[in-house]
């Protein structure tokens, strides 16, 4: 794990839990990370962190449509990218993201936050 923009955000393919025995998952993982953090950026620059809970999860689904983050994640399924757990740590990275903005405790609950990510 690695922090960026004060949150912790998986950096590797044993971090995003990727196939382990497939040659290649290391580079998928670096790709998956760079979006991620592209991400995150985007969702900055759109306002996370100001208005209602329902607005922010919003922000996040068009910061992941912008970057293409789910789309790379779909192009690197045979990594195992889209199964339910490097899905789950991306989308974990982006709601404790909104949570930082928002002044939220980590430990607070807030499924709804992820409501509008494409990869839930």
């Amino acid at each position: 794990m690695q922090r960026f923009k004060g949150i912790k955000i998986p950096s590797s393919a044993k971090d995003l839990e990727l196939y382990s025995t497939m040659k290649g998952n290391g580079v998928a993982a670096k790709e998956i990370v760079a979006l991620l953090k592209a991400t995150i950026v985007k969702a900055e620059k759109l306002g996370v962190g100001n208005g209602t809970i329902a607005s922010n999860a919003k922000k996040l689904g068009k910061a992941v449509d912008a970057t293409g983050l789910y789309k790379k994640m779909c192009e690197l399924s045979n990594f195992g990218a889209t199964d339910s757990e490097p899905r789950y740590h991306v989308g974990q990275a982006l709601v404790s993201f909104a949570k930082s903005k928002l002044g939220i405790s980590q430990n607070d609950y807030r499924p709804e936050l992820a409501d509008w990510l494409p990869m839930n």
